[in-house]
């Protein structure tokens, strides 16, 4: 199926697809010289994938019994134009179950990564509007975050993957920097990027490191609001990561760079032990409130 991009997805619950991935990954984990790896579109293309005979089957097989209807028991689509999906009786279960195949294939990438080269790290890009990230089949918040969508059964949360991962970039990509822009430009206050990174942040719940990614094209010819999404990013989460390297060189804003970042710095994902250290503390905080 093709997603707004024209780019082809494959299906992720497709073992000969996990397989051939994986392969790809160990070959250059084992062959190269890298500091690790970065996962990303690894997801499905849209809520309209993937109801293939091999999907089926396997949903069916998790879920313990036939389904009579298909798709139909999933969800239908309302026959006027503009109108939300009629969910079926198995919607959330459906949901569940994509989630579960994004979050069990993150389990053998590294797996097979900290196998290979126990010191490379593994990185996940996704878009940070988590509350309509179920669309794409993916959870990447941590295992311990209830997620805010109706249809959520008390395990849908085991699907999230943010604990197994080493840093993960979620897309902010607003022009609205500040939740107050978003709001006197008349649009939602998620869509900027102040609270894109807040969201990020707070269904991440500490598990990794959480790096405010930034759209640079919607900055164009305005590198004071470049300038300001960098500070808000960084002031927010963990760090910045800018999308991409080409709009730099065509904007010329290298030295927009040099006066946001006078001296150099490490991400914190480079500072060995630092996330362990931040689990350790976690656990403590967690222990030291329960009754």
């Amino acid at each position: 199926a093709a997603d707004e991009h024209r780019a082809v997805f494959v299906n992720p619950a497709n073992p000969d697809v996990q397989a051939y991935e994986l392969a790809v990954i160990s070959e250059i984990v084992k062959n190269y010289d890298v500091d690790g790896i970065v996962l990303d579109r690894m997801r499905y293309p849209g809520i309209y994938a993937d109801f293939s005979e091999l999907s089926k089957e396997k949903f069916e097989a998790w879920l313990g019994q036939k389904l009579e209807r298909f798709p139909e028991d999933i969800f239908e689509i309302d026959p006027i134009p503009g109108r939300e999906i009629i969910r079926g009786k198995y919607f959330g279960q459906w949901m569940e179950w994509r989630a579960k195949q994004i979050h069990d294939f993150v389990a053998e990438v590294r797996k097979s990564v900290k196998t290979a080269k126990p010191d490379a790290l593994i990185g996940v890009y996704v878009g940070s509007w988590y509350e309509f990230y179920y669309d794409v089949g993916v959870n990447w918040a941590s295992p311990e975050h209830v997620p805010p969508y109706d249809f959520a059964s008390p395990t849908y949360k085991e699907t999230g993957y943010a604990d197994m991962v080493d840093w993960m970039c979620t897309g902010c990509y607003y022009e609205n920097i500040t939740k107050e822009e978003a709001r006197t430009a008349g649009v939602p206050e998620w869509t900027s990027v102040e609270a894109a990174c807040e969201e990020s942040v707070r269904v991440v719940e500490n598990e990794t490191f959480v790096y405010g990614s930034l759209y640079l094209l919607q900055y164009a010819r305005n590198p004071e609001a470049f300038k300001r999404a960098i500070d808000m990013s960084l002031k927010t989460t963990q760090g910045v990561m800018l999308f991409d390297l080409v709009y730099l060189r065509d904007y010329n804003w290298w030295d927009v760079l040099k006066q946001v970042f006078p001296t150099p710095a490490k991400a914190p994902h480079s500072v060995p032990g630092l996330l362990e250290k931040i689990h350790e503390v976690k656990k403590l905080i967690e222990e030291d409130g329960k009754p």
